[in-house]
């Protein structure tokens, strides 16, 4: 549907990387669009952590059957509303701009706030110019949090944005 190109299988990427699929403990998903919801059944030992909209919205749906039936009655399976500490150190909160339930992860490390921002901001520019992410529900949502990670200084992780792409390195790593 969206012609996606040289798409590169994250449990490959992972194994590449020698980090095995079984070995991730966590997984945080912060929307149930099929490119943050996809291969979720890949990590049989992960605990995985979505806002309870996410879930029920996706578990109506028809695509990512084998997903679906994993996350179905999974105990590993952990939802939340508004937000949620996670290991005392993310802070998971649920902005719901561009999903009903779409969240967002704060972490601080080194006395720095970062942001991993889901879908609720595409480009850097949605928070340097104040414009909205475009694929929204609710743009008033949108909007409020992208004005206040423009005025906090938040540093951002944005993984639809270009500035990775073709990046030399497999991940960023911002933790030792």
């Amino acid at each position: 549907m969206f012609d996606i190109k040289d798409f590169h299988d994250p449990v490959r990427i992972l194994s590449d990387n020698g980090i095995e699929a079984g070995s991730i403990t966590d997984i945080i998903i912060t929307h149930n669009h099929f490119d943050h919801i996809g291969n979720a059944d890949k990590f049989p030992n992960a605990r995985i952590i979505i806002n309870k909209k996410e879930l029920e919205s996706f578990m109506k749906g028809n695509g990512l059957g084998e997903v679906r039936k994993y996350l179905r009655g999974n105990p590993k399976v952990h939802t939340f509303e508004n937000s949620i500490v996670f290991l005392d150190f993310f802070r998971i909160q649920t902005i719901g701009g561009h999903t009903e339930g779409s969240s967002v992860v704060f972490f601080t490390y080194r006395d720095e706030q970062y942001c991993l921002t889901g879908d609720e901001t595409y480009l850097y520019d949605n928070i340097n110019s104040l414009i909205g992410s475009g694929s929204v529900v609710n743009h008033n949502k949108n909007l409020s949090f992208l004005k206040e990670l423009n005025k906090s200084g938040t540093k951002t992780f944005i993984f639809h944005d270009n500035k990775y792409y073709n990046n030399p390195q497999q991940f960023i790593q911002v933790l030792p």
